[in-house]
């Protein structure tokens, strides 16, 4: 019993450890369920459904086997992967992205690149993810969870991203130097799309859509699209991650507790009492706890809105743990390419510890 106890806990161990501080929070505190926000975890079970959806269809596979057959070289192979995991972000969201092309990447290139090219690979097409998610308002919980909070716009939050898009792109562009332009070998295989309930799947995404940014506001919106989801996906229902939504719940107990403790509100409001301090403690903060729980912390303590949505997401870089989506690369790595996994860890910190110091000093300089 303790054995599975032990494996339960380490199976999902941002869970585990929540909740137990959300248990702590409450038996020295109280539980309110004002603490929750709603409208947040609806976002985010209707968003989880919708994609789920997606991967029924087989879109994004498709995709990339596409891009296998348009590619000539390395290099243009390396230039669509990371292109298609920044773009899918946006609108999947980090993980769906990462957990559904890593696996394409390694299947399609294994026996076409070196180890060292499938190691920089696999690096860059999580760090895409996670640059190419941060500019919309849906591409990963943090924004999701910031965007409601501040209840900004669809205009100002894309105004604060644009110098941050620009900035990713010129670094894996950049990033590209190191392929070399050898052709590659063709490939035979072709995936089939399914084509049946995507009309419905592109209608309720399109509908989460318009919540999430808060152009349609009213609940009811996301019980229809759970229905269509319900009619025409059913089995999205049981793949998805219920583990995240209880973690939000718990990120929500934690900090409705701490924002009653005067002490501990206090010493938290003063490291983001500046743009500069919010955007610094923010990034820095997300190395230990990971990102969203980082926003989750620092949000109620600070109007520095801006800076925390840049801070969050650039803290996204740099550790492992730095967010969920990198440890859900790296478990896909260790599935596939266990061999890698060392050659990884050196050239994922490096690239990441590089790109974190980057957009720190640009955007220290720009807030």
């Amino acid at each position: 019993m303790y054995q599975n106890i032990m494996k339960t806990i380490k199976s999902d161990l941002l869970f585990s450890i929540s909740l137990c501080l959300a248990v702590i929070s409450i038996v020295f505190g109280r539980f309110d369920s004002s603490f929750i926000d709603v409208k947040v975890l609806y976002s985010l079970f209707g968003l989880m459904v919708v994609v789920e959806s997606f991967k029924q269809l087989g879109i994004l596979e498709a995709i990339a086997n596409l891009v296998l057959r348009i590619a000539n070289t390395k290099r243009q192979l390396f230039l669509y992967f990371i292109s298609l995991s920044f773009v899918s972000s946006m609108f999947l969201t980090n993980d769906v992205a990462i957990l559904t092309l890593l696996p394409m990447f390694y299947l399609i290139c294994t026996k076409r690149l070196k180890t060292k090219e499938l190691v920089f690979g696999s690096v860059w097409i999580i760090v895409a993810a996670n640059l190419g998610s941060s500019l919309f308002p849906s591409g990963n919980p943090q924004n999701i969870f910031l965007f409601s909070y501040y209840e900004l716009s669809l205009k100002m939050f894309f105004s604060w991203m644009l110098p941050f898009a620009l900035v990713a792109i010129m670094l894996l562009s950049l990033g590209l130097i190191w392929i070399p332009k050898e052709r590659i070998t063709e490939n035979d295989a072709a995936v089939k799309m399914t084509r049946q309930g995507i009309g419905v799947a592109i209608f309720s995404f399109f509908l989460m859509l318009l919540y999430v940014v808060n152009l349609v506001g009213q609940w009811w919106i996301v019980v229809v699209v759970l229905v269509l989801m319900l009619w025409r996906f059913p089995k999205s229902y049981a793949k998805i991650d219920y583990r995240l939504l209880l973690t939000f719940v718990c990120f929500f107990i934690i900090v409705g507790n701490i924002k009653e403790s005067p002490q501990v509100a206090h010493w938290v409001s003063e490291t983001v009492r500046t743009s500069k301090s919010a955007l610094v403690s923010s990034a820095l903060i997300s190395q230990v706890i990971s990102n969203v729980p980082a926003a989750f912390l620092l949000a109620p303590f600070t109007k520095q809105a801006h800076s925390l949505v840049i801070g969050t997401n650039i803290g996204g870089m740099g550790t492992l743990i730095a967010s969920l989506a990198n440890l859900i690369g790296y478990r896909v790595l260790t599935t596939y390419v266990p061999q890698i996994k060392g050659a990884f860890l050196l050239w994922f910190s490096l690239f990441n510890v590089c790109y974190f110091s980057v957009f720190i000093v640009i955007f220290w300089f720009l807030s």
